[in-house]
């Protein structure tokens, strides 16, 4: 998936994957699994770029990665990343009803290649729950 986002004064732009039902995640978030994806930064971010779960209108989770995508820019090279479900879940996401398990957003453009995005246990390439 390529992501290049083009935000404007109207608001941010996103893009992610909707479930066709609510999906339930309590049992992988208490057991302390995290959404992986790996990525490639095309385009430096000039403004905060977001990772979000949300459970419907007014429901969500932001983990905010502007500083790991910086860090990845004009590196032209995958990296690989790694965020707690808890952290989603602290950010007020109702695990048991997952209705989008992946938007990734920024007011500012920005382009991001993106693949494999899937649950993973495990403390390699984790990042701490920062708010946004």
């Amino acid at each position: 998936m390529r992501v290049r986002s083009g935000g404007t004064a109207a608001g941010p732009v996103g893009v992610g994957l909707a479930a066709r039902a609510p999906i339930n995640l309590e049992r992988e978030t208490n057991g302390q699994l995290s959404m992986g994806f790996d990525y490639r930064v095309d385009q430096v971010p000039p403004q905060n770029v977001t990772l979000q779960m949300g459970c419907g209108p007014g429901c969500k989770g932001t983990v905010d990665l502007t500083r790991t995508f910086a860090d990845a820019a004009g590196q032209g090279a995958w990296h690989h990343v790694k965020v707690p479900l808890a952290c989603f879940a602290h950010g007020g996401t109702h695990m048991d009803a997952i209705t989008h398990s992946f938007e990734l957003g920024s007011a500012g453009q920005f382009a991001v290649s993106v693949a494999n995005i899937r649950l993973e246990s495990g403390t390699d390439d984790l990042i701490s729950c920062t708010p946004p």
